[in-house]
């Protein structure tokens, strides 16, 4: 594949005389979505559509609104059960069944990785369009994937491979193994944010060795750079940090609520590493000093119905609310009435939930340990234990109009420019690089 130098005042990009072709693999995909990991698949995958063509196959069936942008589900290959082309691919590594990418596994059952793929009967293919992309035996689904993939991307052309999250690297480190071509690896999140330092179980070494086995490392902050460095031990050359974006929403405006009280708001997986139960503590702390104001919780995950088992002993129920999962246009009608945004992340590779609130010119309090705060600015932290200087920095908002615009405002302004058009074109020169030493 030929490539051309493009030079402009600011850098240089990588421009192709052909289009190459990337298959990237990743596991959501609007509208199949459990969190970030799908919204930043589509901004980054639409916004690279313009250089590149992409193959991307997911477990559910999606569609692009890009001709140079093909999504592919594993739902439609029910009858792709013939004979894995790949087999001892993976050195043999502890596995819990019972499979989370967000809620800790119980050690005690565990299983073999096996190092090759059996054959496919159908109803596992069928389970990829019958299930939540989380939900049953995930240690099953991610082989099945490896399995699938491996067999359909055998009979495409292309120059990269491009994966996106644990999920799909074992499929990812076979199709180097079976074509030499090069590897990129997403990381959205890893086992350290998810599991806290002391984690190091088979997700950890998949993902250790994913990120041994790739030519290069795409992260979504410096923050998660370094967690790669410093945890991982990934030597840093071959690591780049490259930012989330936002697609920009149409109609970001405040609108009025049906109810008089201030609304402060937690978005997204209810989940031991978002921290939502010190958000509830906050809450509980905010009300003590502060009548008029209600909560939300918005999202699902494994800490759900503990939480409001918590609210409804505390009898909180008229002020503290739990959604559950939103669709995008219902996250937009929340954040339209929102006063504060609060992100209590216990570590957040990035956090494109904070994104979304700032371009409502909302007010946004992050804990420390969060990547967005790279690019956010005006917002206020505080330590992801602290939770009275958070509860103390919700009173002062809620108190002080004027401040709470002004904080709003800036955040507001400092991502106006933060597009998926300027990530996309850091991967491009990434692809270039690569592309040129094979």
């Amino acid at each position: 594949m030929s490539v051309f130098l493009l030079l402009n005042t600011k850098n240089i990009k990588y421009m192709f005389w052909n289009k190459p072709t990337v298959l990237m693999l990743g596991w959501e995909y609007p509208p199949h979505i459990n969190g970030g990991l799908g919204i930043a698949c589509h901004g980054l995958a639409q916004a690279l559509a313009d250089y590149v063509n992409i193959l991307m196959i997911v477990p559910k069936s999606a569609t692009s609104d890009k001709s140079h942008l093909r999504i592919e589900g594993l739902d439609n290959y029910k009858d792709a059960v013939e004979e894995p082309v790949v087999s001892h691919f993976l050195e043999t590594i502890p596995v819990n069944i019972s499979l989370n990418p967000y809620v800790k596994i119980n050690p005690e059952k565990e299983v073999q990785f096996p190092d090759e793929f059996p054959t496919l009967g159908k109803e596992r293919i069928t389970d990829f369009a019958n299930t939540e992309l989380y939900g049953g035996d995930l240690y099953l689904k991610v082989k099945d994937y490896a399995h699938l993939v491996t067999r359909i991307a055998a009979q495409k052309s292309y120059e990269v491979i491009h994966a996106h999250d644990w999920m799909t690297f074992p499929a990812a480190i076979a199709l180097k193994k079976l074509t030499g071509k090069p590897l990129v690896i997403h990381i959205h999140s890893t086992e350290y944010d998810r599991m806290g330092a002391d984690s190091k179980g088979w997700v950890y070494q998949m993902e250790k060795t994913a990120m041994d086995a790739a030519d290069a490392i795409v992260t979504v902050s410096q923050y998660t750079a370094n967690i790669l460095e410093s945890h991982y031990e990934i030597e840093g050359f071959k690591i780049f940090p490259i930012h989330n974006a936002i697609i920009p929403t149409k109609n970001a405006t405040r609108k009025s609520k049906k109810f008089p009280e201030k609304l402060v708001t937690f978005l997204g997986r209810v989940a031991q590493q978002k921290n939502p139960e010190a958000f509830l503590a906050i809450a509980i702390k905010v009300m003590e000093q502060y009548d008029n104001v209600r909560f939300v919780m918005a999202g699902k995950g494994d800490m759900l119905s503990g939480l409001m088992e918590k609210v409804a002993q505390e009898k909180l129920g008229h002020r503290f609310h739990f959604t559950g999962f939103l669709e995008t246009e219902a996250v937009n009608d929340l954040l339209a009435m929102t006063d504060i945004y609060v992100m209590p992340s216990i570590s957040d590779p990035f956090g494109l939930s904070a994104l979304e609130a700032a371009q409502f010119g909302i007010p946004c309090i992050i804990s420390r340990q969060a990547g967005v705060l790279e690019v956010l600015k005006g917002a206020l932290t505080a330590d992801y234990k602290d939770t009275d200087l958070m509860a103390e920095y919700i009173v002062t908002l809620l108190e002080n109009s004027e401040l709470a615009k002004e904080i709003g405002k800036t955040s507001k302004e400092s991502i106006a420019t933060l597009t998926w058009g300027q990530s996309a074109l850091k991967v491009i020169e990434i692809y270039g690089n690569l592309m040129q030493k094979c």
